[in-house]
């Protein structure tokens, strides 16, 4: 059905179909998918209604207008179709893992992008699991890119923002993704679940919550405060003291921009030497810590001492720990 700013509605009747997908299309038309397979129709805006059931379709659901100008739409877990306004398709290989295609847009890059995840069964208690968001170009080349704080992500929709990034819905919060690839994960406050979103007028973030039954909203600037820790990793097994101060490589996630913090290596509670670290995203850097005056008295006894590094992240996040041995 058509609202129109009068408030008068336009029916066209599709059977007994249940619709899982609509888009408006470049022509001022608008299509609308098939949940049960049964193919996509098509309202020119002439009103005049077309119905596409050729080839045989496994599951079309989310569909978006291309950059191209023909519709693109996910069928299945692994196929993404372009169908143009005669009813002419091409087929690509959606890319990644075998799941469940949710939400398809294009982005401010002139690409495809969707979500994937495995929805889950309630007969059975099998949980809904995984994450990918994928972006496809017009030529139908896939790459994947999967979250590295929360595995099971289960993203929904996904809209491209004003800021040149993506932004979706996901298990707990928000999520946001760059053109490139970095995804940040954001929780929301109070309990909140975001289902559907959209970008309003004034810049910020409206959504909607199924599980508390409203309509909320969240400025841009506020969501992004609100990540999840993106943790580092300690690269480093072997310790080595050169010129009193131990060398610890730090590994830091692509998808965290930046990793900042304090550095700690200690002997059970004594604390041996102390430093900070500022690794860029998808880099690893070693960081110096200083001795202290128990860690000079260490190296000297020993050549090699059994000890623990600690990495404490600048944001808050949870502290990050790794045995390893130090050598003189």
């Amino acid at each position: 059905m058509r609202l129109t700013p009068a408030m008068e509605l336009k029916y066209w009747p599709l059977g007994y179909d249940e619709q899982a997908g609509i888009a408006a299309a470049p022509d001022g038309g608008a299509w609308t998918t098939s949940a049960v397979g049964n193919g996509l129709f098509r309202v020119a805006a002439d009103e005049i209604l077309d119905a596409f059931s050729e080839p045989k379709y496994t599951s079309p659901a989310p569909i978006t207008a291309g950059p191209d100008g023909a519709m693109w739409f996910g069928d299945g877990g692994s196929t993404i179709r372009r169908i143009t306004s005669t009813g002419a398709v091409q087929n690509f290989h959606a890319g990644g893992e075998d799941l469940a295609i949710v939400s398809i847009t294009t982005g401010p890059d002139g690409n495809l992008w969707y979500t994937k995840f495995k929805p889950g069964v309630a007969v059975g208690g099998i949980r809904s699991r995984g994450g990918e968001i994928v972006r496809m170009s017009p030529s139908g080349s896939p790459t994947v890119f999967k979250p590295a704080v929360t595995k099971d992500l289960l993203p929904t929709q996904i809209i491209p923002g004003p800021d040149g990034a993506l932004w979706f819905s996901t298990v707990g919060g928000l999520g946001r993704i760059t053109t490139d690839g970095r995804i940040t994960e954001m929780n929301l406050p109070g309990g909140r679940v975001a289902d559907s979103l959209a970008f309003g007028r004034d810049g910020a973030i409206w959504f909607t919550d199924a599980r508390l039954n409203r309509i909320s909203r969240i400025k841009v600037a506020e969501a992004r405060a609100l990540a999840r820790s993106v943790a580092p990793k300690i690269a480093s097994k072997t310790l080595r003291v050169k010129k009193r101060k131990v060398r610890v490589k730090i590994a830091c996630p692509a998808d965290a921009g930046k990793c900042t913090g304090k550095v700690l290596v200690r002997r059970k509670k004594a604390k041996l030497a102390k430093g900070r670290y500022s690794v860029p995203g998808g880099k690893t850097k070693a960081a110096k810590a200083k001795l202290r005056a128990k860690g000079k008295a260490l190296v000297k006894r020993s050549s090699s001492v059994k000890v623990v590094v600690e990495l404490r992240p600048a944001d808050g996040g949870a502290e990050v720990r790794r045995k390893a041995k130090l050598k003189g």
